[in-house]
């Protein structure tokens, strides 16, 4: 667990980039999975990003 949510989206960030991981499961602060394009829109992802 992370104390801030940016705490939490750089950790993934960090994973996704260095290739260590396929894929992450964020929550919010009501408990739902973040997923898709909203996700992606969270970590800083853009099209151009992820082409």
């Amino acid at each position: 667990m992370f104390e801030t949510e940016h705490e939490a989206l750089n950790r993934a960030r960090d994973l996704i980039e260095r290739g260590e991981v396929h894929a992450v499961a964020v929550f919010d602060d009501c408990g739902n999975m973040l997923g898709g394009v909203r996700l992606q829109l969270k970590l800083g992802f853009t099209a151009e990003s992820v082409a």
